[in-house]
C-alpha cells in the first residue's frame, strides 16, 4: 500500500508541474506573440536579433516583468519544497545546485535589465517541461503507451527548444 502512496504522491507532484508549465507556456506565448522578438520558428513573426537592441534601456513590453516574476516565484517555491519538504534523494545536491543556479540568472536577468532576453529564454524552457512532466504523471500509472510516446514527444520537444532555440538565442 506505501508504494501505491508513494507513486500517487510522485503523480500528483508531477501533474502540479504539468498545470504550471502549460500555463506559463500558453501565457508566455500569448505575452510575447506580438513582439518583435518572436521568431517564426517559434510561432512568431520577428527575429532574435532585435532582442538585444537598445540594451540595456530597452523598451518594456507589457507582462514581460510579471511573467519573469511569477516564473522565478515558482522556482522559489520548488527550492524551498527540496530543501525543506521533500525526502532526500541521492540527486539533492545535484538539484539544491540547479535550482540556486536558476534563481540566480533569474535575479540577475531582473536586476540587469535582461528581461525580454530572460522572457524568452525561460518560456522557452517552459515548452519541454510541459512534455516532461506529462511523462512523469504517466510513468506512475499503468499507461506504459501513454508514457513513450509523451516521453518521446518530452525528447523531441527538448531537442527543438533547448538544444536549437536556447543557444540561437544566446549566441
Amino acid at each position: 500500500m506505501q508504494k501505491v502512496n508513494d507513486r500517487a504522491t510522485r503523480a500528483g507532484a508531477a501533474l502540479h508541474k504539468f498545470c504550471f508549465y502549460t500555463g506559463s507556456a500558453i501565457s508566455g506565448y500569448l505575452i510575447l506573440k506580438d513582439t518583435p522578438y518572436l521568431p517564426p520558428g517559434l510561432g512568431g513573426s520577428g527575429t532574435v536579433a532585435q532582442i538585444y537592441e537598445g540594451m540595456p534601456y530597452q523598451k518594456q513590453y507589457p507582462y514581460f516583468l510579471e511573467y519573469s516574476l511569477v516564473s522565478m516565484g515558482y522556482i522559489v517555491e520548488d527550492t524551498v519544497y527540496h530543501l525543506f519538504f521533500k525526502e532526500r534523494t541521492t540527486d539533492f545536491w545535484e538539484m539544491n545546485l540547479h535550482h540556486f543556479c536558476t534563481l540566480s540568472l533569474y535575479a540577475g536577468m531582473i536586476l540587469q535589465n535582461f528581461i525580454s532576453v530572460g522572457m524568452l529564454i525561460s518560456w522557452i524552457h517552459s515548452l519541454a517541461d510541459v512534455w516532461t512532466s506529462i511523462a512523469r504523471v504517466f510513468s506512475q500509472t499503468t499507461f506504459k503507451y501513454s508514457t513513450v510516446v509523451t516521453f518521446g514527444l518530452g525528447i523531441l520537444s527538448w531537442m527543438y527548444t533547448r538544444n536549437y532555440w536556447v543557444p540561437y538565442v544566446t549566441y
